[in-house]
């Protein structure tokens, strides 16, 4: 399946002076950094450096998960994967497409000389179900704004 990376920040911050949307309204703003030594922490971080952006980094998390929990207390913003996100409080989150976006693609694997058992496509299909019903809770959460790289 299909997804994307978005920016999640704590929703008091959408009501300030600063358009949301401009990277300037980040400016100075505490930043929850993924590891890198991911596939999507490394597509972040070129995309960072592509922008020629520095945010000011407070934390450095292993996870996901642990981001977005950062972000529902108000602990700084955080580029997490669509999925993560869509699970995060509504009340207390603001969730914002990248500009450009920041696709990635998720996939099962399995041993190449294991034999496929119904457990495993029943399983696959269950991830399946999952991944689109989330994808469709995060297109009804994401701000009208999206984040711009490159201003």
């Amino acid at each position: 399946c299909a997804g994307e990376m978005v920016l999640a920040a704590p929703r008091p911050w959408s009501s300030g002076v600063l358009r949301p949307g401009r990277r300037a309204w980040l400016g100075g703003r505490p930043f929850i950094a993924l590891a890198e030594a991911t596939p999507l922490g490394e597509r972040l971080a070129a995309r960072l450096a592509a922008a020629q952006w520095s945010p000011r980094q407070v934390l450095r998390v292993q996870t996901y998960a642990l981001a977005g929990t950062l972000v529902e207390r108000g602990l700084g913003y955080a580029f997490l994967d669509g999925y993560t996100a869509a699970a995060l409080d509504s009340a207390r989150v603001v969730l914002m497409r990248t500009a450009p976006v920041l696709p990635f693609t998720l996939s099962m694997m399995s041993a190449a000389g294991s034999v496929p058992s119904v457990l495993v496509g029943r399983l696959r299909d269950c991830l399946l179900h999952a991944a689109q019903r989330s994808a469709a809770s995060l297109a009804g959460r994401l701000d009208s704004q999206a984040l711009e790289f490159d201003a």
